[in-house]
C-alpha cells in the first residue's frame, strides 16, 4: 500500500514538472531569436547591396579604362604625326641652311666677285640670318621631352609610355613656328654635271629708301668635284614701297570713311604681306572674318561661345588671327569682328601703351575697344545714364582681365551695359600714356584755346596728324562712337557736355 502511494507521489511529481515546462512562456526567448535573425537578414541585406554597387564600379572602371585606352593610342598617333612633321621640318631648314651658306660663300667668300661695298652693307644680314636663328632654335621650341627613338606599330603596346602626360596646349600656340613648305633640292651626288640658277629678290628699307635687290647666282658642278659660280646683283628701287607722307585729316568724315571703306583692292586676307603697305581703309573694321584651322584637342579647354569643355581628343576650331577656340558646330556664333591681339609682350601689373594691344593691320584700334564699343551702340545707346553710371568694380576688373589674356572675345550679352563702359574707360584710364601722347598735349590745348574756328580746326588736324597711328586710329574710333552717343541724348541723357564731364581728363 506504500509503495502504491509513494509511485503515485512520483508520478504526480513527473506530472507537475511537466505542467510546469509545458506552461511556462518563451516569448523572451523567441523575440530574441527574431531580433537575431532581422540583423542577420539587414546584414545579408547590405552585403549584397555592396556587391552590386561593386560590381557597377567595376564595369565603370572597365569601360574607362577602354576609353583611356582609346584616348591613349589616339595621343600616340598624334605625338607620331607631330614628331614626324617636325623631322621633316628640320630637314627642310637644313636644306635651306645649306642653300643659303651656299649664297654666303659665293657672295663674301669668294673674292672673284666684285660687289660694291654699299651693297656688301647691305647684305650684312645674311651672315646674320643663319647664327641668329642657330641660337635661338632651341630657346623658340618647347621643353625637352624624353622620347623613345623610334614609336614603332600604333598597335604595340610599348609603342609609347609615359605617365605624366603634360602636353600644354598654350605652350604650343606660343612657341610654335611656321615654316613654309618648299620643294627639296635634288642632291649634288645624283647629277655629275650640273648648272644651277637660282634668283632671291630681297627687299630692304634703309635710311628711307625702298629697294628690290635681285641676287642671280649659277653654280655648276664639274664631274670631278670642282665647283665654279657665277653671281649677279641688281639693285631695283620700289616707288611702290616707298614711304608716303602723312595724310591729314581733311575732316572728321574723312577719318570716318578711312575706317570703314569697303574692301576694294582684292587684298586676301589668308596671304601673308607686309602690313605696312596696306591703305589705312583696306578693311572695314566690323566686317573682319575669323580664319579658323581645325586643331585636335590634346589638353580640354572651354569653348569662347558656349563655354561648355571641349575634352580630349575632340575637334576644335581655333582663330589664327585673334585665338579664340570653340566648337565646330559654334564657329558661326563666335562673335565678330576678329581682331588679333597686340605681338608685344605685357606685364601682368603694368599697363602698356595703346601700341600694345592693337593688332598689326591698319586700322591699328584694340580688340577691347573694338568689342565694347560694338555692344553698347547694339544695346546701350538709349540706356540712361551711359557712361555715367558704374558698373561693378568687381565685374570689370573681371572682364578687362578676360580681355587682357589675349585669347578670343569674352561672352558679352549676358553682361550688363554699364559693366562694359566701365571696361572701356577703365583701359583707356590706366594706359601708360593717353591716347593724346604727353608731348602732343600742349598742340591740343593750343588749338583749343584758338578762337577762329578755321585757325582751330587747322591746327587740330596738324596736331592729330603728329599721333602716332595706333593713337588717332583708336582717337578717331572713340570719337565716332560717342557722337553717336551724343545723338541720342534724348534718350540717355547723354549730351556732348555730359560725355566730356565723364570721360575728359
Amino acid at each position: 500500500m506504500d509503495s502504491k502511494n509513494l509511485s503515485l507521489l512520483a508520478s504526480f511529481d513527473e506530472l507537475q514538472k511537466i505542467n510546469k515546462i509545458t506552461t511556462q512562456s518563451c516569448l523572451e526567448e523567441f523575440l530574441r531569436f527574431v531580433t537575431s535573425q532581422e540583423e542577420c537578414r539587414l546584414k545579408w541585406l547590405d552585403a549584397v547591396r555592396e556587391t552590386q554597387r561593386l560590381k557597377r564600379l567595376l564595369d565603370e572602371s572597365k569601360k574607362e579604362n577602354i576609353n583611356l585606352d582609346m584616348k591613349l593610342t589616339t595621343a600616340r598617333k598624334l605625338l607620331d604625326q607631330e614628331k614626324l612633321k617636325k623631322q621633316r621640318a628640320e630637314e627642310e631648314r637644313n636644306k635651306i641652311d645649306l642653300q643659303l651658306q651656299m649664297v654666303r660663300d659665293l657672295l663674301f667668300a669668294d673674292n672673284r666677285n666684285l660687289i660694291h661695298d654699299e651693297t656688301k652693307e647691305k647684305l650684312k644680314f645674311l651672315n646674320s640670318t643663319t647664327r641668329s636663328r642657330m641660337s635661338n632654335d632651341y630657346n623658340d621650341r618647347l621643353s625637352a621631352i624624353q622620347e623613345l627613338d623610334s614609336t614603332g606599330s600604333m598597335l604595340s603596346d610599348l609603342s609609347f609610355s609615359r605617365s605624366d602626360d603634360d602636353l600644354d596646349l598654350e605652350a604650343v600656340l606660343r612657341k610654335k613656328r611656321t615654316y613654309k613648305k618648299q620643294r627639296p633640292s635634288t642632291d649634288f651626288d645624283e647629277l655629275p654635271s650640273v648648272k644651277r640658277r637660282r634668283s632671291q629678290v630681297i627687299e630692304l628699307n634703309q635710311d628711307g629708301v625702298a629697294e628690290r635687290m635681285v641676287a642671280t647666282t649659277t653654280v655648276t658642278m664639274e664631274h670631278d668635284g670642282s665647283i665654279s659660280a657665277q653671281s649677279q646683283i641688281e639693285t631695283i628701287p620700289s616707288a611702290m614701297n616707298a614711304p608716303t607722307a602723312p595724310t591729314r585729316c581733311g575732316s572728321l568724315e574723312s577719318v570716318e570713311s578711312g575706317l570703314s571703306i569697303e574692301n576694294n583692292t582684292g587684298y586676301n586676307q589668308g596671304t601673308p604681306s607686309n602690313p605696312g603697305v596696306l591703305p589705312v581703309g583696306s578693311n572695314k573694321i566690323n566686317m573682319r572674318n575669323h580664319l579658323f584651322a581645325t586643331k585636335t584637342v590634346i589638353r580640354p579647354e572651354d569653348c569662347d561661345v558656349c563655354e561648355k569643355r571641349i575634352k580630349f581628343g575632340n575637334s576644335v576650331n581655333r582663330c589664327q588671327n585673334c585665338r579664340a577656340s570653340c566648337h565646330p558646330g559654334c564657329k558661326d556664333s563666335l562673335p565678330l569682328p576678329c581682331i588679333a591681339p597686340g605681338n608685344t609682350p605685357i606685364s601682368k601689373r603694368n599697363m602698356g601703351v595703346i601700341a600694345d594691344y592693337v593688332p598689326s593691320i591698319s586700322p591699328k584700334v584694340p580688340a577691347l575697344v573694338v568689342h565694347c564699343i560694338k555692344e553698347i551702340e547694339d544695346r546701350g545707346l538709349t540706356e540712361t545714364g551711359i557712361y555715367r553710371i558704374p558698373g561693378s568694380d568687381k565685374e570689370v576688373k573681371a572682364l578687362k582681365e578676360k580681355f587682357m589674356r589675349c585669347r578670343g572675345v569674352p561672352r558679352l550679352t549676358d553682361i550688363d551695359i554699364h559693366v562694359i563702359c566701365g571696361c572701356m574707360k577703365d583701359f583707356l584710364r590706366n594706359l601708360k600714356e593717353p591716347l593724346v601722347t604727353h608731348s602732343l598735349w600742349w598742340q591740343f590745348t593750343r588749338a583749343a584755346e584758338v578762337h577762329s574756328v578755321e585757325e582751330r580746326r587747322s591746327k587740330l588736324h596738324q596736331a592729330i596728324s603728329q599721333l602716332p597711328q595706333p593713337n588717332r586710329d583708336t582717337l578717331a574710333y572713340v570719337i565716332l562712337h560717342l557722337l553717336k552717343v551724343a545723338e541720342s541724348k534724348e534718350a540717355n541723357q547723354m549730351p556732348i557736355s555730359s560725355l566730356a564731364t565723364v570721360l575728359g581728363p
